[in-house]
């Protein structure tokens, strides 16, 4: 309101445009030096457009302090994006949380698929564990619960903000189209234009890791022979669409793409998996298992490597890792590592306060590679494996490294 009458005041009341060279009367009423003087030529008694107060100056003079103010007025206004501009600023930033709110609808089918997928492991293990493991069959259930609660509830959450962003949205695009001048709708109008284009939120899928990773292992000591350890658990959220991992989430094996909703943690551009589990301190050690098959490459990456862009086995890319394909196997420097035999199953080691990842043969216990750097973020296991070919081996398995109950 304010403005719409500062900008009145600064428009001649004879042309309707903004003032030119504005001239004031003793009536405190301004002009366009030209209007008036087109004005007064019909009217000798030169008396006031609007109060018809007749004038008393000989000689009009230019109102220098209006006529910069005016000139002020126009140039700001004129930097200050037109109503098509808005629109079509509000319009993208309206389609964009639309592909959100699509976005979030597949999150809610892919989080109902991952339920799925938890309760059928979670009834093999317990159905192996029979009668003396109901209880803790419960319990897991129970925690599944829980996080499916915890997750649809947040998911719902931001869903419906983003859903209330979009009806926002457009009902002020359809007031800003009435050219409503009100101000408080300049003042929606400006947080509506300052609100930054949205992207989904992290973690808004179950964490599978948490609710299956390790299951047998919280009743090892009741079931001691039915039950194994692994030191990492893959997660299954950060796994490229050609990765293909087990019920037990353990293992992983090349296939044909698959339909995965694409979230922050995801790799889309490798065939990549990481472990539900990062390293920032200590030691940390476990055997992989990867038989005869022709491509892969094992070992840690750091927590910010680019999952979306091309990735090489170098450690400017953030990852450490012994690499196998054509026959050989490599350093992250390309240089060809020459060994007497293949290696079937692999142990992994990690010393993060000295800087070391070491790889060696898990059954001669023969050193293969070490590779030293001074690491300065979270580490996490991966691993990456091409097509099984002809090969016996299907799968990368992660094991633990004494290969038995604890």
């Amino acid at each position: 309101m304010a403005e719409a009458l500062f900008e009145d005041f600064l428009t001649c009341p004879i042309c309707l445009d903004p003032l030119k060279e504005p001239v004031s009367l003793g009536c405190h009423h301004s002009f366009c030096r030209v209007c008036l003087n087109n004005s007064w030529a019909s009217n000798p008694s030169k008396t006031c457009p609007i109060c018809r107060r007749r004038s008393s100056k000989e000689t009009l003079e230019v109102n220098f302090a209006l006529r910069e103010l005016s000139l002020s007025f126009n140039e700001q206004k004129d930097k200050e994006p037109n109503v098509a501009e808005k629109a079509k600023t509000l319009k993208d930033k309206q389609q964009s949380y639309k592909e959100l709110e699509k976005n979030y609808v597949e999150l809610q089918c892919h989080q109902n698929e991952q339920s799925v997928e938890c309760v059928s492991q979670i009834s093999k293990v317990f159905s192996r564990l029979q009668k003396i493991l109901k209880e803790e069959e419960e319990k897991a259930l129970m925690a599944l619960g829980e996080e499916q609660s915890q997750q649809a509830q947040r998911l719902e959450l931001e869903l419906l903000q983003v859903r209330s962003q979009v009806t926002a949205l457009t009902n002020i695009i359809q007031e800003l189209q009435k050219n409503n001048n009100s101000q408080s709708f300049k003042q929606e109008l400006a947080l509506a234009l300052s609100l930054p284009h949205p992207h989904p939120q992290e973690n808004l899928l179950l964490n599978q890791a948490k609710v299956v990773g390790n299951l047998g292992y919280s009743v090892l000591k009741k079931m001691q022979k039915e039950v194994s350890f692994s030191p990492v658990i893959l997660d299954p959220n950060t796994a490229e669409c050609t990765m293909h991992l087990s019920q037990d989430l353990c293992a992983v094996r090349p296939g044909p793409q698959r339909p995965v909703p694409v979230v922050p943690e995801r790799f889309t551009n490798e065939a990549i998996v990481l472990g539900s589990q990062g390293f920032s301190s200590g030691q940390h050690q476990w055997d992989v298992e990867v038989g005869d098959l022709p491509t892969w490459d094992i070992g840690v990456v750091k927590k910010s490597i680019d999952r979306r862009g091309q990735i090489y086995a170098d450690f400017d890319y953030g990852v450490w890792c012994l690499w196998h394909g054509e026959g050989e196997y490599k350093n992250i420097c390309g240089q060809t590592i020459p060994l007497k035999s293949a290696p079937k199953k692999i142990r992994v080691k990690l010393d993060y306060e000295k800087g070391e990842v070491a790889f060696y043969d898990a059954h001669t216990m023969d050193l293969l590679l070490i590779l030293k750097a001074t690491f300065t973020e979270t580490l996490f296991p991966y691993v990456s494996v091409g097509p099984a070919a002809g090969a016996k081996t299907k799968e990368i398995r992660v094991q633990s490294c004494y290969g038995h109950s604890l």
